[in-house]
């Protein structure tokens, strides 16, 4: 169904309105103010409403599927935030309007024993002036006096009469006259008997509206009963819709609460993981630090002395190497710590988005159970309806019996005066078969006329067909002659034009061969033979001219027959067409006629079959009469049990008004509910917004520990730098051990130069100690180059892991 709403609030505020037209309505018809068609009109425009209403809440069920948990909780805070201002007041509302409507009710229940005791005594009354009917049938021949005490007697304070009674009733009551003053044969008693009949008009008119006052009463209570039963569903309706939203609203705080606790504990286990690597990380750069400045000192020594700078290099580019493979395996630990705690985390968030869904499917459940106990509800209501339905009806099969007797009686003189009207209409009937029987008769000479006609027309247009075919003959094979004619003319043109051409070559030939006479004569022979040529074709030209001429006088005599004969066929048209017109006119009248005389017969079969009816039915009448006697009998007995169930109907107005304070102070109970249920949401909503400050803290500390790594990745490159400081200056070092190598070398030279014989001996042992000097750096040398090689290799892949 489409809405015509853009918005639900309006819906909902239109609903209202819808309904509180509808309450005016209903008390105007119980005032007799307003037509059932304006209620009716009302009440279809709120159900309208209602279906509108049922469309938009599936479709928020819908978008609440679609919707993740936080936003549906959101919305929900701000929905009900609005609506707060809106449904305070309503259950107040709703119980004071059911205190006045159980007023109304008792004032009416208390008119109801009123008018009830009221019916009773002029039941009393019917049944004296019944007796005393009977009482003057069965003596009509006593005396005035006597009948003058039973008439004093029954002479009471009557009541008023109102001025709204229909003319069928009064009809009944003349005819009731009629009858009872044809019992009463004696002129003396016809006084009395008009007085008694004046009474019992009155008291049948009491009667009637008494039954009218008891009908009208017990549909208001009925309505009363239902708009009550109606007002308590609602309330109940609204009183479980709030308990599921509160329930809802509640487990998902809490659901909420968890996720934040757990993600408290992340973020402090991300803290402390965060907390160690800076730390560790302290350690290891004031360790590099230390380390570094050892190994400064340890080069200033190892300038002092060769052998111990050489050893502690050693030592101190073996520790360097565990060092940064310590620092390798403790940063591939912390990132794998830090994977893991991420996961985890986001495992964490998936499992409460999980059992938010959970908890949402459970609700739906839940409300899918609620809608079947309501569907169980709405039932038992309907078995009520039902009930109080048959009692109604049988109310109205009473009245409608009553209606019977005086409609039966009614309709017998109407049947009356329609079967003299059908035996008058039989006559004029039969009157009028005659003369449209004369009618026909004419119509079937006119139609046998033009049917002759018809008839010679038809052969005039046959033979003007054959002639037509005729001259189309003629003026193809016309046409096939002037054909033939101008091919002739055609074949003509061209040898005159080869001849002119031989002419003209003939010509120039003169001109050149003046001198050849045998040439010349035969050039005249052909000039003769060609001049007979030329006569001849002239004289043919001229023929096919003539004949040419021919054909066209021919061609226009033949169009104008042909124009001729169109205009005939044309007017031949026009005729046929004016008589089968005519014919068609004919027949339609014929059939008219036909039809008017079977209709008229049906019409005469019927009034005829009516007739019997009415005297059967008239028959039926004076039966139905009899049983709506017994009927009246039976419905003064269902008076009485109609003031039992009053009675009883008030005891549960009673308990429908203690039903009320009831659902008033449980309103109120679901008020302060309520309230307090929006103030858990305040602080619900309070605390997702703490917790989303904290979720941006959190991300504010990962992006400082983000900034912290790349710091140390920043300090990583200057110890690479600072090593690789070291290593140029262990090569400076290498390089001055040369040079003081070199330096030893001369100065052993000049010891040797100076010191030449005396010395020998220590020349020797001096050569000695150089050779072992030299094994030794031979040995030394590539085991610190092989040392060196080594730390690069190790230095390269923690270069790339990086």
């Amino acid at each position: 169904m489409t809405t015509t709403f853009g918005d639900r609030m309006a819906l909902e505020e239109a609903i209202q309105s819808c309904s509180i037209s509808v309450r005016t309505l209903q008390k105007k018809m119980h005032n007799k103010n307003e037509d059932m068609d304006v209620v009716a009109k009302e009440v279809s425009r709120l159900v309208r409403l209602r279906k509108e209403l049922h469309d938009w809440t599936e479709k928020e069920d819908k978008l609440q599927k679609e919707m993740t948990p936080e936003t549906i909780v959101e919305d929900k805070l701000q929905k009900e935030m609005t609506r707060e201002i809106i449904d305070e007041d309503e259950p107040v509302k709703l119980a004071d309007e059911l205190e006045q409507r159980s007023a109304m009710l008792e004032s009416r229940v208390a008119l109801m024993n009123d008018g009830l005791t009221t019916i009773e005594m002029d039941v009393m009354r019917m049944e004296r002036t019944k007796r005393a009917l009977r009482y003057l049938e069965e003596h009509k021949t006593t005396g005035e006096g006597s009948k003058d005490a039973v008439f004093k007697s029954e002479d009471e304070p009557k009541t008023v009469m109102n001025a709204k009674k229909s003319r069928r009733r009064n009809n009944k009551v003349k005819e009731d006259v009629k009858t009872k003053g044809a019992i009463v044969d004696s002129e003396a008693d016809s006084n009395a008997v008009d007085k008694l009949i004046v009474q019992l008009e009155a008291e049948r008119r009491k009667v009637v509206e008494a039954n009218e006052e008891t009908e009208s009463f017990k549909n208001s209570l009925t309505r009363l009963s239902n708009e009550n039963s109606v007002v308590v569903a609602k309330l109940t309706a609204e009183l479980n819709v709030e308990r599921v939203k509160a329930d809802q609203a509640l487990q998902k705080s809490l659901e909420v609460q968890k996720v934040e606790e757990e993600f408290r504990q992340v973020q402090a286990k991300l803290e402390q993981d965060v907390a160690k690597i800076q730390q560790e990380k302290a350690d290891i750069v004031a360790k590099l630090t230390m380390e570094l400045e050892a190994v400064q000192q340890t080069i200033q020594q190892g300038r002092q002395s060769r052998s111990i700078a050489t050893s502690e290099l050693e030592k101190a580019v073996g520790l360097l190497t565990e060092k940064n493979a310590e620092l390798m395996r403790k940063l591939a630990t912390a990132e794998e710590t830090a994977r893991t705690v991420c996961d985890e985390f986001q495992d964490k968030l998936q499992a409460a988005e999980d059992a938010t869904k959970a908890a949402s499917i459970k609700a739906e459940d839940f409300q899918k159970e609620l809608l079947k106990i309501q569907n169980v509800r709405e039932t038992r209501e309907t078995h009520l309806g039902k009930l109080w339905k048959t009692i109604e009806d049988l109310q109205l099969a009473n009245k409608r019996m009553t209606k019977k007797s005086a409609s039966i009686e009614a309709d017998a003189k109407a049947m009356r005066a329609e079967a003299e009207g059908t035996i008058a209409k039989y006559t004029s009937l039969t009157n009028k078969a005659n003369t449209y029987a004369a009618e026909l008769k004419s119509a079937t000479v006119e139609l046998e006329a033009s049917k002759a006609k018809v008839v010679t027309l038809e052969a005039k247009v046959q033979e003007l067909a054959t002639e037509l075919n005729v001259s189309r003959q003629d003026v193809v094979t016309s046409n096939e002659r002037l054909q033939t004619m101008e091919k002739e003319l055609m074949t003509a043109k061209l040898a005159v034009k080869t001849l002119t051409i031989e002419l003209d070559t003939l010509r120039t030939s003169k001109m050149e061969a003046k001198n050849s006479n045998d040439r010349i004569e035969s050039l005249e022979k052909k000039l003769e033979l060609t001049k007979q040529v030329k006569n001849k074709l002239m004289v043919e030209e001229k023929k096919a001219q003539a004949v040419a001429k021919a054909a066209i006088a021919d061609k226009e005599q033949v169009a104008r027959k042909m124009n001729e004969m169109k205009a005939t066929v044309v007017q031949l048209k026009l005729e046929c067409d004016k008589a089968t017109a005519q014919a068609s006119e004919s027949n339609v009248q014929l059939k008219k006629v036909t039809m008017d005389l079977k209709t008229r017969s049906t019409e005469a079969k019927k009034l005829k079959s009516q007739y019997d009816n009415l005297v059967s039915q008239r028959t039926t009448a004076a039966d139905q009469l009899q049983d709506m006697r017994g009927v009246a009998a039976t419905n003064e007995e269902m008076l009485k049990k109609s003031r039992a169930s009053l009675l009883e109907a008030n005891v549960e107005l009673k308990e429908a008004r203690a039903n009320t304070l009831k659902w008033k102070n449980s309103a109120q109970a679901a008020k302060t509910l309520m309230n307090a249920k929006i103030a858990d949401f305040e602080s619900a909503r309070k605390q997702l917004k703490k917790a989303r400050a904290e979720a941006t803290s959190s991300s504010l500390a990962r992006s400082q520990v983000s900034l912290s790594l790349e710091a140390k990745k920043k300090r990583l490159a200057q110890t690479k730098q600072e090593l690789a400081t070291v290593r140029a200056e262990l090569a400076r070092a290498r390089e001055a051990i040369v040079a003081d190598r070199k330096q030893l070398g001369e100065t052993h030279e000049a010891h040797v130069a100076q010191l030449s014989d005396s010395f020998e001996q220590e020349i020797a042992t001096l050569e000695s100690q150089v050779q072992s000097y030299s094994m030794a750096l031979v040995i030394l040398l590539p085991l610190v180059i092989a040392v060196v090689v080594f730390a690069l290799v190790q230095l390269v892949p923690f270069s790339f892991d990086k």
